[in-house]
């Protein structure tokens, strides 16, 4: 059993499909929006798993079963967390990559790095490891981090980190509303982000 996966874009399209539903995390090489090019996607998805060998074995040839319980937190769930390096003044304007987080269960998350060239790492690991990569991602500071902590596929809270600094508000509809509580001390807010997690 492995508990870390690579995958592109096209691949986890395709496992999403395999286990019935849409992948909620960031696809930054396809326009979601796009049925075809969803459909493409997951073709050429398929074939990848069967060059890489990463099917089971069988008459279906689904997608492993490591790909498929990496993949599952992801499938029509609501992140616990999106990070990506921003910059201050524009704040939804991801650069480099992002880091989300799903719950897989109770106890463990997925963790999922994905390049901006569409390549994922795809991870399980406890909640307290999850808030450490976290926490870890929040201290690039590059030159701020954007964290977004859904409670609905259309709102949630989000954090600003800009240096030692945080703005802390929330968003709807891919919009953020002016904060709540700006410029407070980093540690004075990111123990209460992460406790949720």
């Amino acid at each position: 059993m492995n508990d870390v996966v690579r995958l592109t874009d096209d691949e986890i399209i395709a496992a999403a499909v395999e286990l019935g539903g849409e992948w909620k995390g960031v696809l930054p090489t396809v326009d979601v929006e796009d049925r075809g090019e969803l459909e493409r996607a997951a073709a050429r998805g398929v074939r990848s798993f069967m060059v890489r060998q990463l099917i089971d074995e069988g008459p279906d040839g689904l997608p492993s079963e490591d790909v498929r319980r990496l993949v599952r937190p992801g499938v029509g769930a609501v992140a616990r967390a999106v990070l990506f390096p921003s910059e201050q003044e524009d704040p939804l304007k991801a650069g480099g990559a992002w880091l989300t987080v799903f719950a897989a269960d109770e106890h463990s998350r997925a963790v999922v790095v994905t390049s901006s060239a569409g390549i994922s790492e795809l991870q399980l690991v406890d909640a307290d490891h999850a808030r450490r990569v976290v926490a870890g991602f929040i201290e690039l500071r590059a030159p701020a981090v954007t964290l977004l902590m859904p409670s609905s596929p259309e709102r949630g809270n989000y954090a600003i980190v800009a240096g030692d600094l945080t703005d802390v508000g929330d968003y709807a509809h891919g919009q953020l509303e002016p904060p709540r509580d700006a410029r407070r001390p980093l540690g004075d807010v990111l123990p209460a982000m992460l406790a949720d997690l």
